[in-house]
């Protein structure tokens, strides 16, 4: 583990639009937190809106102690997706940025990880930025996601953190470099389906295939920094707590950092990337698949999925250990993980669809899960429903 190079501050930007009580929370939280130098910026920067009065008047009454405040109201509506760029581009100024959106809080330590996250990774190409929110919920498969923990305080991620990230200038340069010539957002198979259907609105559809097309991570915390209230927004139509996390609590931290190298990684998809052997298989030669959620986007001659295929099983691994990729590192014997050979077609039987179901549930009992499915068939109708007559009348004018 190498010392860190410290030579750069980032700035904070918060961003606001028109949630006055949600800016005084994320305000609150972070007055709350520990800083481990002077002289940090803070950029509070407000799109147009009926409130935005009312948001500089909390951002003006906000005491900052550790640097230059500064209040920036939009004065033309910009939208979230040329908000978070606008933003993105103070990395120039000040060196890096942090971008913070009003449904956030953080934690006490959320500047002292982004401090010397920064410092560590700033000179790696590989690195497309340092993100606060640590996932709990693979929401592409509708599972938990359970992280492997190792040596260090991180690990590497392709997911869109949108939840607390902070990009230094030559990582931002390199992301609206190609932003500019892509523009127009062209549907990409190699990432989660529900991504490419995200608005027009969204910038994060951008940064996640930027990242995947040239192969970057995030370092992400072991445990989250911030931690997402889901409001009422641009992104969401009803409140919910799926994105709600456990925040790291801890206080002046000296985080236990790595070079990317050593690092766990998870794709897009939040499957683990392997890059050891599988079975005297090759990576390269390996396509992962461990929450089924990926569909046909897979051309390897080998799948490693707890999916039940007709293809020949080269070799079967219990589904018990978490997270899930233990199972295959300490060879677990048992069913549930089936490496497949997909070069060579073979009848398989007794197909359970439902393994992987009852490894993520864990406990619950049907009973319990009853009324939950019919709480969220009822908020699924009124959403399709008020998007099928916001359709209609569109149409009809």
């Amino acid at each position: 583990m190498r010392e860190i190079d410290i030579t750069v501050i980032p700035a904070i930007s918060i961003i606001g639009y028109n949630r006055p009580d949600s800016m005084k929370r994320l305000l609150d939280s972070v007055a709350r937190a520990n800083y481990p130098v002077d002289k940090i910026p803070l950029i509070i920067s407000l799109d147009k809106s009926d409130l935005q009065e009312e948001l500089i008047e909390i951002a003006e009454m906000f005491e900052w102690n550790h640097g230059e405040k500064i209040i920036l109201p939009r004065k033309e509506r910009m939208g979230l997706r040329g908000h978070i760029i606008e933003n993105g581009n103070l990395s120039q100024k000040y060196g890096a940025v942090l971008i913070l959106e009003d449904d956030l809080i953080v934690a006490p330590d959320f500047y002292h990880f982004v401090y010397q996250g920064v410092n560590y990774y700033k000179d790696d190409p590989a690195v497309a930025g340092i993100g606060l929110y640590s996932h709990e919920w693979n929401g592409y498969a509708s599972a938990p996601f359970d992280k492997y923990y190792g040596d260090t305080d991180v690990f590497a991620g392709q997911f869109s953190i949108t939840w607390g990230q902070c990009w230094t200038r030559r990582q931002w340069s390199g992301f609206l470099s190609w932003y500019q010539e892509n523009q127009e957002y062209v549907w990409n198979d190699n990432i989660p389906e529900r991504i490419n259907r995200w608005s027009d609105q969204s910038w994060g559809k951008y940064f996640v295939n930027y990242m995947v097309k040239n192969n970057l991570y995030y370092i992400i915390p072991m445990q989250s920094l911030s931690t997402n209230f889901s409001e009422v927004g641009q992104h969401s139509p009803i409140p919910n707590t799926v994105h709600q996390v456990g925040l790291w609590m801890c206080h002046n931290r000296k985080f236990v950092l790595a070079p990317l190298h050593m690092l766990r990684k998870y794709d897009i998809f939040f499957e683990p990337v392997f890059e050891e052997k599988i079975h005297g298989i090759d990576p390269s030669q390996l396509d992962v698949d461990l929450n089924v959620s990926k569909g046909k986007k897979k051309e390897k001659p080998y799948l490693l999925t707890t999916e039940k295929l007709d293809y020949k099983i080269v070799r079967e691994y219990g589904l018990e250990m978490r997270p899930i990729e233990l199972n295959i590192l300490y060879h677990n014997p048992g069913k549930g993980i089936y490496l497949y050979d997909t070069r060579i077609s073979c009848k398989n039987y007794n197909k359970n669809k439902y393994g992987k179901w009852l490894y993520d549930l864990r406990g619950f009992h049907f009973l319990q899960l009853i009324p939950l499915a019919v709480i969220n068939m009822k908020q699924v109708i009124k959403i399709k429903s008020k998007l099928f007559i916001k359709k209609r009348t569109r149409k009809s004018s």
